[in-house]
């Protein structure tokens, strides 16, 4: 993976198994104000099925989650997988909020950092402090 690539896409890992990019990643974890409701609950599904879950015992926390509503989400955002999932509501709210994400990169390689604050780039090392 070229670590330049900070966008929102389809890459894959490993054996052909797919993931979230870092885009996604960086998007989900720092920018949660631009998603909406019906995405919050589309995440929370996608990581329980990630974890193998017990969607019975998580339903106790989360009361509105009912079996009509994670059909719902299973057809509309998790039809091709959690991993699709998360990249299509990382690029929802890229395209529709880009002008308010700020992508911070190190000043050496141009690579993702891990959070808005960094200091130190994952990718080459450099360190900022």
């Amino acid at each position: 993976m070229d670590h330049k690539t900070i966008g929102v896409g389809g890459e894959s890992l490993g054996e052909n198994k797919p993931r979230m990019t870092d885009g996604a990643k960086y998007i989900l974890d720092f920018y949660p104000r631009f998603l909406t409701t019906e995405e919050r609950q589309a995440l929370w599904l996608a990581r329980a099925l990630l974890k193998r879950a017990n969607l019975e015992v998580l339903r106790r926390f989360e009361p509105d989650f009912t079996p009509e509503l994670e059909a719902r989400l299973r057809e509309a955002w998790l039809c091709d997988g959690p991993e699709k999932c998360f990249d299509a509501i990382a690029a929802r709210v890229e395209r529709h909020h880009g002008g308010e994400i700020h992508f911070h990169v190190c000043p050496k390689c141009g690579g993702l950092c891990r959070t808005p604050k960094a200091k130190q780039c994952f990718h080459c090392h450099h360190d900022w402090h």
